[in-house]
């Protein structure tokens, strides 16, 4: 009888200790896995909140040439087709803004994309020189506040 409480008391100990290592095991892929999924997300942040910067920056640049150009106060000529080189940043910005709206955690970080792209859409309405610089700092300050924003989002 005693050879057979020992070998049940050895089986118990076996299943036993299987049980708590596969638990352990899960636990530890869950957080592996969760890690994982943060850090896959935070890199897709990065990534889409410095492209949106940089497509409403080049998107300012060119609406700034094409409000120079239009004014006779640009000393070198735009490309024939510079208006269809600004729709397509703007495109480009719009797209980045929608990526932007799909990863943000939070609503303020969409509102301050969208101030940013409402500041490049006031350059065209620049009335002087003055005026246009005003605007285009104004686009440069409301990029630099979603940054900062985002920044505090991916950290």
């Amino acid at each position: 009888m005693g050879g057979a409480l020992t070998s049940l008391v050895a089986v118990a100990g076996t299943l036993l200790g299987s049980a708590l290592t596969y638990v352990f095991q899960r636990r530890t892929a869950g957080r592996a896995e969760q890690f994982a999924r943060d850090e896959r997300l935070r890199r897709d942040r990065v990534s889409a909140y410095s492209a949106f910067a940089e497509a409403v920056m080049e998107y300012r640049h060119q609406e700034l040439q094409v409000w120079l150009h239009r004014r006779g106060e640009l000393t070198h000529p735009l490309p024939e087709r510079f208006e269809v080189e600004q729709g397509r940043l703007r495109s480009l910005a719009l797209r980045a803004r929608y990526r932007v709206q799909l990863l943000a955690e939070a609503p303020r970080l969409v509102e301050l994309a969208d101030q940013s792209l409402d500041a490049v859409a006031e350059i065209h309405r620049a009335k002087d020189a003055t005026e246009l610089m005003e605007h285009g700092e104004r686009t440069e300050q409301r990029v630099e506040r979603f940054v900062r924003e985002a920044a505090g989002e991916v950290r």
